[in-house]
C-alpha cells in the first residue's frame, strides 16, 4: 500500500505566557493541558510561526525549539483602523457608551499579568494631585480578576471616574481610540499588544509599559514606563496631556508605524514561509 508524502507541521504559537505565569495566576488547563500538548508541538514542528521577537525567545526557553525552527511573523491592523470619523460623530458613539469624555482608555482583559492596578494606582495619583478632569474608560471584562480591581478602584476613591465596558462591538472600537486622550498599555507581559498599534492607527497617543514585546511594537512612536512603578506612569501620561506638541508628535508617528504593519504583509510572509518549507521557491 502507498504512502501518503508527509508535507511539513507548521504551528503558529502566539505566545507562551500562560507557561511563564506564576502557578497562583494559572488555570487548571495552563497547567494540565496546555504545557503537554506545546511539548508534543515542540517535538514534532517542523517549523513555528509567532508574532514578536519576544514571543520567540521565550519558546526557545519555554519549549526548548531551536531559533532557527521559529520565524517571526508580526500581526496586523485591520483596514478598518484608522482615524475614523469627525470629533462630533465619534462624541456621540462614545456618549452612547455612557463615556464621558475626556478620558484616558485601556483595553484588555484583568488578569494579573495586564497590571491594570498599576494603572489604577496612576490615575488616582493624578486625579489627587493634579484635579485631573479626565475618566479612565477599562474596555474588556474577566469574572475572575474584575472583583479584585473593582475593590482596588473603590480602596484609591475612584469608582466614580472610573467605567467598565465589558464589551464593546468592533465597529465601534475604532471611534472609541479616536476620542481617547491616550491608551495606556501596562502589562508586565505581552506577546504581541496589538491594541498599541490599533490606537495609533487612530492617531491616539500610547503610554505603554518598558516590558516584553510592547517597545518591539511601538518603537519610537511611544512613551513607555517601568510597569512597577504608578509613579512613573503617572509622570508619562501628564506629559502627554500637558503637551500639545508631544500629543502631535505622538499622534503622526504613531499613525506612521501603524502604518508598517498590516494582515496583507502577515499573510504575504506566510505564504514565502510556506512556499520555502514545501520546497516551492
Amino acid at each position: 500500500m502507498a504512502r501518503c508524502a508527509r508535507f511539513p507541521l507548521i504551528v503558529s504559537i502566539m505566545d507562551v505566557i500562560h507557561l511563564s505565569l506564576p502557578a497562583r495566576n494559572r488555570r487548571f488547563s495552563s497547567q494540565f493541558y496546555a504545557r503537554p500538548m506545546l511539548n508534543a508541538v515542540a517535538r514534532k514542528a517542523d517549523h513555528v510561526v509567532t508574532v514578536s521577537s519576544f514571543s520567540k525567545g521565550e519558546i526557545v526557553r519555554t519549549l526548548g525549539i531551536p531559533e532557527s525552527k521559529i520565524t517571526v511573523i508580526p500581526c496586523g491592523v485591520s483596514d478598518e483602523y484608522g482615524v475614523p470619523c469627525g470629533g462630533t460623530q465619534c462624541s456621540s458613539i462614545v456618549e452612547d457608551l455612557g463615556i464621558q469624555t475626556p478620558f484616558l482608555m485601556y483595553l484588555g482583559n484583568l488578569k494579573p499579568h495586564k497590571n491594570v492596578t498599576t494603572l489604577l494606582r496612576a490615575f488616582a495619583q493624578l486625579r489627587q494631585r493634579k484635579k485631573l478632569p479626565h475618566s479612565l474608560v477599562i474596555v474588556g471584562d474577566d469574572p475572575r480578576w474584575k472583583p479584585s480591581v473593582v475593590q482596588e478602584c473603590q480602596r484609591l476613591g475612584i469608582p466614580g471616574c472610573t467605567v467598565f465596558l465589558p464589551y464593546v462591538a468592533q465597529s465601534l472600537l475604532p471611534s472609541v481610540y479616536a476620542a481617547a486622550s491616550l491608551l495606556v498599555m501596562p502589562s508586565t507581559i505581552e506577546g504581541f499588544g496589538l491594541p498599541v498599534l490599533e490606537s495609533m492607527a487612530c492617531g491616539t497617543p500610547v503610554v505603554a509599559s518598558r516590558a516584553a514585546s510592547l517597545p518591539e511594537v511601538g518603537g519610537d512612536a511611544a512613551l513607555y514606563f517601568d510597569p512597577s512603578s504608578p509613579e512613573e506612569l503617572a509622570v508619562q501620561i501628564e506629559r502627554v496631556l500637558q503637551s500639545t506638541n508631544l500629543r502631535d508628535s505622538l499622534r503622526s508617528k504613531g499613525i506612521e508605524r501603524a502604518k508598517q504593519f498590516s494582515w496583507r504583509q502577515a499573510a504575504r510572509k506566510h505564504s514565502e514561509l510556506y512556499s520555502q518549507l514545501l520546497g516551492l521557491n
